[in-house]
């Protein structure tokens, strides 16, 4: 096997910049998370985000909305780009 460059992946919240990357990632992943959905969860803070710092590209994101009959979150949609799946 050839080398493996090392990454450096930030996990953030995501912003309004981010709302269309990250309907690309689940729409790629086949999941049917509207626009409004994912607009709304980054307002709300509920959105976070996978970046390569290399290039600042968003590479995953989940998209969370709170559980309503217990303390925690429910996990609406998750997706990372195919190219950095099965990395750990």
């Amino acid at each position: 096997m050839g080398d493996v460059a090392e990454e450096s992946i930030a996990i953030r919240e995501a912003d309004k910049s981010a709302v269309v990357d990250v309907l690309r990632l689940l729409d790629a992943a086949m999941l049917a998370v509207g626009y409004e959905t994912v607009a709304v969860a980054v307002e709300c803070g509920n959105v976070l985000v996978a970046v390569d710092e290399a290039d600042a590209r968003i590479v995953g994101a989940v998209v969370l909305s709170p559980h309503e009959s217990a303390k925690g979150v429910h996990v609406e949609a998750i997706a990372v780009q195919r190219s950095r799946r099965h990395r750990g």
